[in-house]
């Protein structure tokens, strides 16, 4: 009978996902070195991304895929006013999640 009374799996990873106790000075320090490199890990992957389209002759269905990560990543990372690439990434996630917003708010009217 105890069987039922056990968590299942996956119930019990949800709550290993959970962080429940304060952190020591230890782990924020790990923490924060982790956030670095992660920040560190995005500005690069925006470079080889730029890289990768304007340098080779990328298929569009393929270069169209990275633009968009292009795009999202450029929210994501330090700001690069003088970039012209980033300003034009910059500019189009704006676009975008402007429309998302947009399009979320007139179709509750429309449905509604």
């Amino acid at each position: 009978g105890g069987a039922l009374l056990r968590q299942a799996p996956v119930a019990a990873a949800r709550v290993r996902l959970a962080h429940t106790k304060p952190c020591s000075p230890e782990e924020i320090r790990d923490a924060a070195a982790r956030v670095a490199q992660i920040d560190k890990a995005k500005e690069e992957l925006f470079d080889k991304v730029h890289g990768l389209v304007t340098t080779y002759d990328v298929p569009r269905r393929m270069s169209r895929k990275y633009m968009l990560l292009m795009q999202r990543l450029s929210s994501q990372i330090n700001p690069r006013p003088q970039d012209p690439i980033w300003r034009f990434c910059r500019r189009h996630e704006r676009r975008n999640t402007y429309y998302k917003f947009l399009g979320a708010c007139t179709s509750g009217l429309l449905t509604g």
